[in-house]
């Protein structure tokens, strides 16, 4: 009786693992291999910078029912979610809007890892807005910096 529910066991064990690993290559397809990192944060944003200070980059977000604030006081402070469209983001520093971005989703299930590289120059700024994930080669092409005396946020 005891080797009869052991087989169980191993066969429900066994089927559970396949049907994961099947998951996961279904859901995140080409990050599969970032799997443990991405079910915390399915679309991770990293802010580095040079002559700035990290704490007054704020970036806004905006697109279907991604709206608000995603990054703020040098850490991220909500989620990207996981949907199909076309995501902008708004990037200040110490309330300036000094650039703008666009990312197109082709679709719902791709992940993408966001990467912004912020120099300041003496009165102006250089950006380097980088996506990762099946959709990424659009994106980069999509970013203009704004003149930095037009927009300032109180």
């Amino acid at each position: 009786m005891k080797r009869q529910h052991r087989k169980i066991r191993i066969i429900f064990a066994s089927l559970f693992g396949v049907a994961l690993i099947l998951f996961c290559l279904f859901t995140y397809r080409s990050q599969f291999l970032f799997f443990p990192f991405q079910i915390f944060d399915k679309n991770p944003v990293s802010v580095k910078g040079k002559n700035i200070d990290i704490d007054k980059v704020t970036i806004e977000l905006s697109g279907y029912s991604n709206n608000g604030v995603i990054f703020k006081n040098g850490k991220k402070v909500k989620r990207i979610k996981n949907e199909y469209g076309t995501y902008y983001f708004n990037i200040f520093y110490d309330g300036l809007l000094i650039a703008q971005a666009e990312v197109p989703k082709t679709s719902w299930r791709y992940t993408h890892r966001h990467f912004i590289f912020i120099t300041k120059n003496d009165s102006t700024f250089d950006l380097n807005f980088r996506v990762e994930g099946p959709n990424g080669e659009w994106a980069s092409h999509a970013m203009y910096v704004i003149d930095t005396l037009l927009t300032r946020r109180q």
